[in-house]
């Protein structure tokens, strides 16, 4: 049935796994643009850039969790 179309798996009737046909995958994976970072991927700017990010002022209470 993958092969047609996906097939959705649930557990306690709630969707939890999606099974599809090979090809799909692999379709989808070329079009996967994330990249996984370590910290010693970052240069010196990076963790500066970081350092200095504050989020919009409509969410301040977040910047008081960092301080």
């Amino acid at each position: 049935q993958a092969a047609k179309a996906p097939v959705i798996i649930t557990k306690h009737n709630r969707p939890s796994r999606v099974l599809i046909d090979i090809e799909e995958y692999e379709r989808m994976k070329r079009y996967d643009t994330r990249e996984h970072l370590t910290p010693a991927d970052l240069t010196e700017e990076d963790i500066k850039a970081l350092e200095d990010a504050r989020v919009d002022p409509k969410h301040d209470q977040l910047n008081k969790l960092m301080d």
